[in-house]
C-alpha cells in the first residue's frame, strides 16, 4: 500500500468550540488546505515507515527559510482514488535532488473534492497517522541527510544551512 503525506497544523484540526465531533472546522481546511491552480501539494512515501516518513519532512525542510517543527499526516493513495480524486506527478520544491520526484499533487479540485480530501486528513489524524516532527528533530534529520550525502549544505537555505552546520559540528 503507498501513502502520500503532507504538513498540516495539528491544533488547526481539533474539535473546535460550536462544532460537532464529526465536523471540521473551516480554520483547518483554509490554513492547512490551501491549493494552487486546484491542486494540493503532497510527497510520496512509499509505506508508512519511519524511514519513509522521513523522506517528504526533508523534502519539506529542506526547502524551508528556516526549520520549524513539522506535523506530518499521512494517507493511503488509494483513499483519493476511490473518492475519484486524480493525482498528477509534478516536480517538487526541494533541493533534496533525490527526492524532487516524490512529489505528487491532487488535481482537479473543487470546494466538494476537497472537502473530501478535509475528511481524509480528519480520518488519518483518528487513525494517530501523524507524526510531529520537533525543532531538534528537523534539524538532526537533516544533519544525517547532509552526512549521507542525500543533500549539500551548499544548496540549503542560508539559515537551514547554518543550523544544520552547527548539529555536525557537536557530533565531530
Amino acid at each position: 500500500m503507498s501513502f502520500i503525506a503532507r504538513k498540516f497544523t495539528k491544533a488547526k484540526w481539533e474539535r473546535r468550540t460550536g462544532l460537532e465531533e464529526s465536523e471540521i472546522s473551516a480554520d483547518s481546511v483554509t490554513s492547512d488546505l490551501r491549493t494552487t491552480d486546484n491542486t494540493l501539494s503532497f510527497w510520496e512515501c512509499g509505506e508508512s515507515s519511519d524511514d519513509e516518513l522521513l523522506k517528504p519532512l526533508i523534502a519539506m525542510s529542506a526547502a524551508g527559510d528556516r526549520i520549524d517543527k513539522i506535523d506530518l499526516v499521512w494517507l493511503k493513495h488509494e483513499e483519493l482514488k476511490a473518492i475519484n480524486i486524480q493525482t498528477c506527478k509534478s516536480d517538487g520544491n526541494t533541493p533534496v535532488k533525490s527526492l524532487v520526484k516524490l512529489h505528487i499533487d491532487a488535481c482537479s479540485l473543487d470546494i466538494l473534492r476537497l472537502g473530501k480530501v478535509a475528511e481524509i486528513i480528519t480520518n488519518a489524524i483518528n487513525e494517530n497517522r501523524w507524526r510531529r516532527y520537533t525543532v531538534k528533530d528537523v534539524k538532526i534529520i537533516l544533519a544525517s541527510s547532509v552526512k549521507q550525502g542525500h543533500v549539500s549544505l551548499s544548496e540549503l537555505p542560508d539559515k537551514i544551512c547554518n543550523d544544520v552546520k552547527k548539529i555536525l559540528e557537536k557530533e565531530d
